[in-house]
């Protein structure tokens, strides 16, 4: 009675599932009784199709985060309130470098140390009161970038559905790991969105910063961050174009899922390496290895 009832099951499964493929995934099928392979098909995509949903909605997240600008109209008050603090510095140091030019007009090294000092101030002034107007087309540009190249991946490439039934069971295995890389991946690149935002009240100090001897590094540590940060978006994007473009090839078409995933933590990881190597060439790789040791400790 019962193996009766399973292989009534079965065969009801079999004749609705041309159905399902018609009216649910746009989907032409052939399968049933007659075609077991065909079925195996249907079944593996089914299975891929249905598993690669709950990935869909975080795909598309990760995507608006990459490609959306970053809102930074909203700090433009703070910006301008900054820009005032900071150009009440630079007229301090431009009447101090005057008085050193005239004063010591016998010493050749102070008044050129002077001279010097006044021609950077009056650049520092420059860049520092367009650096709203800089830091804007900064994103502007990457946001363009990013795009450009987000539009020449192919739209296949985010779903998970595939007739191969070895990457149908790889994917029931690999698709709880993939939901997380990407959860991962959205929140780093929703961190990296909100700092971006807030980056148009630090770039102006960063490049006040750089421009005072003593503080030269910690200006170029703010510089190099904040661009780099803009910019990463457009890395990792160029990484998903060529792995769209790998996956194509005959060798990767049973392993999707795991390239997906593979694909996304080398995101990830990149993203960690270009920060590292951004804070190592500002000479503040210390600050990371110091937040390391804490993290570990705790």
């Amino acid at each position: 009675m019962k193996r009766s009832k399973l292989i009534l099951l079965i065969v009801i499964i079999l004749l609705a599932m041309p159905i399902v493929f018609a009216e649910d995934n746009n989907q032409t099928s052939s399968c049933s009784i007659f075609s077991p392979i065909q079925c195996l098909k249907d079944t593996a995509y089914l299975i891929t199709y249905s598993t690669g949903l709950a990935a869909q909605p975080l795909i598309k997240l990760v995507e608006t985060l990459m490609t959306a600008k970053p809102n930074i109209e909203t700090f433009k008050p703070i910006w301008l309130t900054i820009i005032s603090l900071i150009s009440s510095f630079y007229i301090s140091f431009l009447l101090y470098s005057g008085i050193i030019f005239i004063t010591d007009s016998n010493n050749l090294v102070k008044r050129h140390k002077a001279k010097e000092s006044i021609k950077n101030m009056i650049i520092a002034i420059i860049i520092v009161s367009a650096s709203y107007y800089l830091y804007n087309l900064l994103i502007e540009f990457n946001s363009s970038l990013t795009s450009y190249i987000f539009n020449q991946i192919n739209p296949d490439f985010f779903k998970t559905a595939s007739d191969s039934f070895g990457n149908a069971i790889m994917q029931l295995i690999l698709i709880i790991p993939y939901i997380i890389v990407l959860l991962l991946t959205a929140i780093m690149f929703g961190i990296r969105w909100l700092l971006v935002s807030f980056g148009v009240i630090l770039f102006p100090i960063g490049i006040f910063l750089y421009f005072v001897p003593f503080l030269k590094s910690y200006g170029k540590l703010i510089i190099n961050i904040f661009i780099l940060l803009i910019f990463i978006s457009f890395i990792s994007s160029i990484v998903i174009l060529g792995s769209s473009m790998l996956i194509n090839a005959p060798v990767f078409e049973n392993f999707a899922i795991l390239f997906y995933v593979i694909s996304f933590l080398i995101v990830d990881f990149s993203f960690y390496l270009l920060i590292k190597f951004v804070l190592n060439k500002s000479g503040a790789i210390e600050i990371v290895n110091v937040g390391e040791a804490i993290a570990i400790s705790i």
